[in-house]
């Protein structure tokens, strides 16, 4: 996978061998763990346009409720 960005200990985004576009959230308090969804097109539009503000809002919304997100966790 290809780094596009990263904030550390925060998230990082990817793109994979296929094209697409992947943000992996570091997620939990006691315990670290992380959450990879697949941005939709939308999401990389919005990326595009609103640049590191769009990453920090979708990355604190997919760490709080993470669960919303699940049909498209990476594998």
């Amino acid at each position: 996978m290809k780094n596009i960005f990263t904030k550390k200990w925060n998230y990082s985004l990817y793109e994979d061998e296929n094209g697409a576009i992947i943000l992996s959230v570091l997620c939990g308090t006691v315990g670290l763990f992380e959450r990879e969804i697949v941005l939709s097109e939308n999401e990389v539009n919005s990326f595009n346009a609103m640049g590191e503000s769009f990453l920090d809002e979708l990355a604190h919304d997919v760490r709080n409720d993470y669960e919303k997100y699940k049909s498209r966790f990476v594998e």
